[in-house]
């Protein structure tokens, strides 16, 4: 078909295959060159779609860095990661729309620490809790916690589990931990272990995983989460953990209503 012509530009509408557009460089604006559907491979930095172009003028951008992506007026940005893959079509003279063709991000996994699995350090199966040790305890939402009285002694527990086989061992684990308080009264102290079991020879446990510092809360949350950062866990074949939780011996109760560990998949 023959050419379109625009007010500003001449595109070459319905043209057969697709083009490469050089990078114009960071905080610059990609020249098309009357081409109404370019390629172009951009490195790290911004960069920015033109104005004046027909509806339909398509660019797909692929990403070998941690690139973002606005329109002249900067009203839209868009993050790419990467490896990733996007697609930019022009709505109107002044605005695009976006699809993601491919990304690099993999999608994360969740491993839940039931809470009844939960038992003292030294494995020893919790009770329902009375009023003065630890154990378990439903609310009047009747949700069931791990019902913790804060005292002067730090108090730890344990939890094992296996490890998914679409784990991707390479990349850092996360152990998030969901807690509130019955008053504002005590300091409560939370620390964390993560071990990660099996490596390339065999079944030996790893060093501990945890590189976040034990997290001090002082406010009363609601079901707050507070997450330690883990590194990756090698060849993983399953995971096990202490929390060890301590405060001041003002009579505040800590219930736990939750532990997860959260993980990126290979697959």
């Amino acid at each position: 078909m023959g050419a379109h012509n625009d007010t500003a530009n001449d595109y070459q509408l319905f043209a057969t295959g697709s083009q490469t557009i050089a990078d114009p460089g960071s905080g610059e604006t990609f020249d098309l060159r009357g081409i109404d559907r370019g390629v172009a491979t951009i490195a790290l930095g911004t960069r920015v779609l033109p104005n004046n172009v027909p509806l339909g003028v398509s660019l797909t951008v692929y990403a070998t860095g941690s690139v973002t992506i606005t329109n002249a007026s900067a009203s839209s940005t868009y993050s790419l990661r990467s490896g990733d893959v996007w697609q930019f079509v022009a709505r109107t003279s002044t605005t695009w729309v976006a699809q993601v063709l491919s990304t690099s991000a993999s999608s994360e996994g969740t491993i839940g620490i039931p809470l009844m699995s939960i038992t003292g350090e030294d494995g020893t199966v919790l009770a329902k809790q009375a009023s003065t040790t630890s154990g378990w305890a439903q609310l009047s939402n009747k949700n069931v916690v791990l019902h913790i009285p804060l005292n002067a002694t730090n108090e730890a527990f344990s939890f094992s589990t296996s490890a998914p086989s679409d784990i991707d061992p390479t990349l850092a684990v996360y152990l998030d931990v969901f807690v509130s308080k019955s008053a504002d009264n005590d300091v409560l102290t939370i620390d964390a272990e993560l071990y990660a079991y099996g490596s390339s020879s065999g079944p030996a446990v790893s060093a501990d995983l945890v590189t976040t510092s034990a997290q001090t809360i002082i406010d009363d949350g609601t079901n707050s989460g507070y997450t330690f950062t883990c590194t990756a866990p090698s060849y993983a074949q399953g995971f096990g953990g202490v929390l060890t939780l301590g405060g001041t011996n003002d009579g505040d109760i800590v219930y736990i209503h939750g532990v997860r560990i959260r993980y990126t998949k290979k697959y």
